[in-house]
């Protein structure tokens, strides 16, 4: 729960701390390409969709300001947070990482908005679709 629009729509309290996660290398993929649902996700299944704003930093950075942090960004693109949920709970001892980490479980793109003045990434429009329905 890193958002308070997201607690409320799960009817979950707000954490004191916020959830952080991380996405591995293995799971980026195209943004048409087929999710491949892994067999331990399947019975019953599991996997769910969240389409998330990504952002791309551009250059390497460390313990950089808030003031410059939009200096080390170099864009932005569509990302599908997908996750196997009985994973990130129970099964997987409450890691969030393992859960949203199967192959293939975050496509990305297809675009990339570069990171400019005027450009105001809490401003930008994102919603989700499956099988053409719009979703989110």
């Amino acid at each position: 729960l890193n958002y308070k629009s997201h607690a409320a729509e799960t009817n979950l309290p707000l954490p004191k701390y916020p959830v952080v996660f991380m996405k591995t290398p293995h799971t980026v993929q195209h943004p048409g390409g087929e999710v491949e649902i892994p067999a331990c996700a399947q019975n019953p299944p599991e996997v769910d969709y969240e389409g998330e704003l990504a952002i791309i930093i551009g250059k390497e950075c460390k313990n950089v300001s808030e003031n410059d942090a939009l200096a080390h960004v170099l864009g932005y693109t569509c990302a599908n947070d997908v996750s196997a949920r009985r994973w990130q709970g129970g099964r997987g001892g409450g890691q969030w990482c393992f859960s949203k980490s199967f192959d293939g479980f975050c496509p990305l793109g297809p675009a990339l908005l570069l990171q400019q003045p005027g450009v105001d990434a809490n401003n930008l429009k994102l919603t989700t679709e499956l099988n053409g329905q719009l979703m989110q």
